[in-house]
């Protein structure tokens, strides 16, 4: 039973040893290259602007893209009247003075005009989101997209330019 065990925790291992190898590449299943990247939030951004309330759902992708902030969290956001957004806090982690930044709080300012949106109707639903996402990857050839993948692209555009997993 150990053994299987350990065959278990090596093949984890492995697999998350792949998946931090990918950040060296400009491209890979894992995660999209930049220029699609590019492409994606400018299609988002360019879709929401122009139907605002037909195509709030591509407000969505933006905020969990620009912030690392889960969809499904926005969402939720999206009933409530403060929106006070803090990434990570922690401020009775005891190791703060090992950390190269020592950053254990970070408020994320984000653009006026998509905040704005969040408050305004429609009420988003979490397929609705869904089904920009699947547009995306049909007419932006991006197939790596998902409701999960979207936040931690983010973490991954930030690793690619300062090679600096604590500060990603």
């Amino acid at each position: 039973s150990q053994s299987s065990f350990l065959q278990h925790k090596i093949s984890q291992l492995t697999q998350q040893h792949i998946i931090r190898q990918q950040h060296d590449f400009t491209c890979s299943k894992h995660y999209p290259d930049f220029n699609s990247l590019s492409l994606l939030v400018q299609h988002c951004h360019q879709l929401y602007l122009n139907h605002p309330e037909k195509n709030k759902a591509y407000l969505f992708i933006l905020l969990s893209f620009l912030s690392g902030v889960p969809i499904e969290q926005w969402l939720y956001l999206q009933s409530r009247q403060r929106y006070a957004l803090t990434l990570f806090e922690d401020s009775a982690f005891e190791y703060k003075d090992q950390l190269l930044n020592q950053v254990t709080h970070f408020d994320l300012p984000l653009v006026k005009e998509l905040v704005e949106g969040l408050r305004q109707p429609p009420t988003v639903k979490q397929e609705q989101v869904a089904h920009a996402l699947k547009k995306c990857r049909e007419e932006l050839f991006i197939p790596s997209l998902s409701t999960k993948k979207i936040s931690v692209l983010l973490h991954h555009c930030i690793y690619h330019y300062t090679q600096n997993e604590q500060l990603a």
